[in-house]
């Protein structure tokens, strides 16, 4: 089901890769050293893992595009244990970017969210000693800043759904589209908008329950806090349910996807119409997760369809 050789990430310009694999152990959450500054300043940091080794670099910008960002994949073995990391790096000119990102995925980290991809370090690349596997290996620039992920062995959404060998019955349908609406309410709950939820910032992981899958939410990369990026909405006249239904659009056009990639066609007409009330432009009227959260698992419920961890 399941990419079993390190790629290069290239499923989105900000983000994550298209596959992954290997095996990992999940460590370190977020950095337990780190202490808030104010919302315009990324926090403390300590030390990065030690021991790290890079083994995919294809991603490592040239030098003529220095001003973007990139990814490496680095591995992680320390007597019994092991870990994937995916490391985010980003050229000095984009200082900022990093601060931001990193400032909001720390914060979000502090729930460890089971569907949301699990922050674990941030620091600037001349403080981090990477060991690189080959020697052709093009090196990370020592002005470069770097925000470290988990790397969980998993396939963006809209790959899944491309895989003629998978069959998207409703039962997985609703494992995943439950498993991104609890994301999204972690995300309301710390004035989080994601902007960019869509099939190929979805992930799909093995888990242990039935269906054996589990969604993750990725790329933070043009996320906003409300609280930081929207500190006057009130006097322009948006609330922050008007700003954070950006989300649940988000959500309903990615359960149209998924709705249509079913192979029951028979799905229940209430799906379509929670997509309907996803897509409402009245902020007063469009549910919040909570709210389709409720929806998607009574109507889960009422089609005998269940999830059960393993």
């Amino acid at each position: 089901m399941f990419g079993r050789n390190i790629v290069a990430p290239s499923v989105f310009s900000t983000d994550l890769p298209s596959s992954i694999s290997s095996s990992y152990n999940l460590m370190s959450r977020h950095n337990p050293g780190t202490s808030s500054k104010t919302s315009h300043e990324v926090q403390e940091y300590g030390a990065p893992e030690k021991g790290l080794k890079i083994v995919n670099t294809s991603s490592i910008l040239p030098e003529e595009t220095s001003n973007l960002v990139g990814f490496v994949v680095a591995y992680r073995e320390n007597g019994k244990e092991s870990a994937m990391r995916l490391i985010k790096h980003f050229s000095s000119e984009c200082e900022d970017d990093w601060k931001k990102e990193s400032y909001l995925v720390n914060e979000l980290g502090e729930t460890e969210h089971p569907n949301i991809l699990t922050y674990c370090w941030h620091c600037k690349a001349q403080e981090c000693d990477l060991n690189f596997k080959r020697t052709l290996f093009p090196r990370l620039r020592k002005s470069a800043f770097l925000l470290c992920y988990d790397f969980t062995e998993s396939t963006p959404l809209d790959e899944y759904l491309k895989n003629k060998k998978i069959v998207l019955n409703l039962d997985t349908l609703f494992v995943v589209a439950v498993d991104l609406i609890d994301a999204i309410q972690c995300l309301e709950n710390r004035g989080i908008v994601h902007n960019n939820i869509t099939t190929s910032t979805v992930l799909i992981a093995e888990a242990f329950r039935v269906p054996p899958v589990k969604a993750i939410l990725a790329g933070f990369g043009s996320s906003q806090l409300i609280s930081r990026d929207f500190p006057d909405c009130n006097e322009k006249g948006r609330t922050i349910k008007d700003i954070l239904g950006k989300n649940i659009v988000q959500f309903g056009c990615v359960l149209t996807e998924l709705m249509r990639n079913c192979s029951e066609s028979g799905e229940p007409d209430e799906l379509q119409g929670i997509v309907h009330l996803c897509s409402e432009q009245d902020a007063d009227i469009r549910p919040n997760a909570s709210q389709i959260g409720d929806l998607l698992r009574d109507l889960w419920r009422q089609n005998d369809i269940w999830d059960s961890s393993v």
